[in-house]
Parts: C-alpha cells; sequence; structure tokens
C-alpha cells in the first residue's frame, strides 16, 4: 500500500492555508467556549452548544472539501490562479458534505454517551464523580495533582476506567478511519455507504493500517506524556500545541491522500469490499 507519507508532507508544505484554517478555526472554537461555561445550566446552553456543532459541521465540510481539492490538483507550489478556486471549493462542499458530516458527529456522541455510561456502570461511579472525572483528564495540571495526592485504589479505578473509556474511543476511530475519505471521494453522500467503504479500504489493508493508527496513537502519547512533565513550562505548552496542530493537519491530510491513491477507484461503486469481489479485489 502507498502510504505517500513524503508527497502529503510535500502537499501540505505547499498548501499552508489548510493548516491556517484550521488554526483560524480552532481560535474561533477556544473563543466560544467561555460562553458554553457561563450558560451551563440555562437555557441558553443547548442552543450555544447547538451552534458551536453545527458551525464545526460546517466548517470541516469546506475545509475537507479543500483538502480534496489540494490533492486532486497535485501541481507543486500552488499558484494564484489554483488559489483563487479554494473559496469555491470550500463553500461548495459545506451544502453538499454537511449534513453527512452532522450524522458522523451524532454517531460519535451517541458511542461516547454509551461508553461512558458503560463506564459508570462497570466501575461503579457516580455521575458527578465521572464528570470530575474528565475534567480532570482535560487538564495537565489536574493530572500531576490527582498522581500526587489520590489515594491509590482512587488511582487504580480511574485509570481503570481511563483504558476502558479511552480504549472504546480508540477501537472506534480504528474503525472509522477512512470514513470521511472514503465519503469524499466518492459519488454518493450517504454516510452509510461510506462508513461501508471506509471499512473496506480499513479491512483490505488492515495490519498497514494498524501500524499507521498506533504510530499516530504513539505520537499523541508521547506529547500527552510530555506535557505532563512540563507543565510548569509555557514554553513546553506552545510547543506541544504546535506538534499536536501540524500533526493532526498532516495525519487527516495522509488518510485523505492514502485513500485516494490506494482505494477510491475501487471502493466506490456500492458493493461489498469487505470480501473477495468484483468491487475491492
Amino acid at each position: 500500500m502507498n502510504f505517500t507519507l513524503k508527497e502529503s508532507f510535500l502537499l501540505l508544505a505547499a498548501n499552508p492555508h489548510l493548516t491556517l484554517l484550521f488554526v483560524i478555526y480552532l481560535l474561533i472554537y477556544v473563543s466560544m467556549c467561555p460562553l458554553v461555561v457561563w450558560s451551563y445550566g440555562s437555557h441558553f446552553f443547548i442552543l450555544i452548544v447547538s451552534l458551536i456543532f453545527l458551525f464545526a459541521a460546517a466548517f470541516f465540510s469546506g475545509w475537507f472539501g479543500l483538502i480534496k481539492f489540494d490533492i486532486a490538483n497535485k501541481a507543486g507550489k500552488t499558484t494564484q490562479e489554483h488559489y483563487s478556486k479554494h473559496k469555491e471549493a470550500f463553500f461548495a462542499s459545506i451544502p453538499s458534505y454537511m449534513l453527512s458530516l452532522i450524522a458522523f458527529g451524532f454517531l460519535f456522541f451517541i458511542v461516547y454517551y454509551i461508553l461512558g455510561y458503560l463506564s459508570i456502570i462497570i466501575f461503579a461511579m457516580s455521575e458527578e464523580d465521572s464528570r470530575q472525572f474528565l475534567a480532570i483528564l482535560s487538564n495537565a495540571d489536574s493530572i500531576v495533582n490527582l498522581v500526587n495526592t489520590c489515594p491509590e485504589q482512587i488511582k487504580t479505578l480511574l485509570l481503570r476506567r481511563s483504558i476502558f473509556l479511552y480504549g472504546g474511543l480508540s477501537l472506534y476511530l480504528f474503525l472509522n478511519l477512512y470514513s470521511i475519505p472514503a465519503l469524499y471521494f466518492s459519488n454518493s453522500k450517504n454516510p452509510l455507504i461510506a462508513l461501508k467503504n471506509g471499512l473496506c479500504a480499513l479491512f483490505k489493508r488492515f495490519f498497514e493500517n494498524l501500524a499507521l493508527f498506533f504510530s499516530v496513537i504513539a505520537f499523541f502519547a508521547i506529547v500527552f506524556v510530555f506535557r505532563i512533565y512540563t507543565y510548569n513550562s509555557e514554553i513546553a505548552a506552545f510547543l506541544a500545541l504546535v506538534l499536536c496542530v501540524s500533526f493532526a493537519v498532516y495525519i487527516l491530510v495522509l488518510l485523505f491522500s492514502i485513500y485516494e491513491a490506494n482505494f477510491a477507484d475501487n471502493c466506490n461503486n456500492g458493493g461489498n469490499c469487505l470480501g473477495q469481489n468484483d468491487s475491492c479485489d
């Protein structure tokens, strides 16, 4: 299987707008987060969360369309004429793919809720303890304080729950490794067909894709551990943020490139690609 590692890096280097747009989205998202905290428990909470969710769906539907556009127009460093088509590619992708991405988003939240609910039952944690646990895991300073002050029994419980929760989410993300690229390189906008085509690509080169996925997990794990041990350093925090954002964009471009190079022509006709047949041989 052609992983197009170098090609994806060169493509991203030649199209810095992909990273820049993602950074702008993150800045807008972070600026909207205080509204969620401010409105929590009020009638505006659902409205604000819904607006953030719709904004994310609109942005990513257009941004993924740009990634597809740049992959389909590999021509080294972009020209002014090439840039002039980006606006059209971005906005044309929003009405085409936004509903499908909303469906993917709802599916993710359903899986996350089910895993969280099961973890509460299995590990006998109250709902309040569960919320505090998730808040702790989202902050490196809190994790350090937890490790230093928490009793061993509670540490063991939290460790098991985190392994269960994030292990389940990792499995879900692995099974959906190529779902979004399959959606954009398919003639159909049906998310179910995209899921099937993504599984087709995943299992056709299962061990190569597994190695790629574990490499991604290992990178973020290393950055996470680095952040824990340097939690007092603002420079380290900024460096970790830059590394995570840059690597995340690169991986998305890589996944789109891999799917386009290896699976786009084979798994777009709606056939059952999980077995040996005409569509995915």
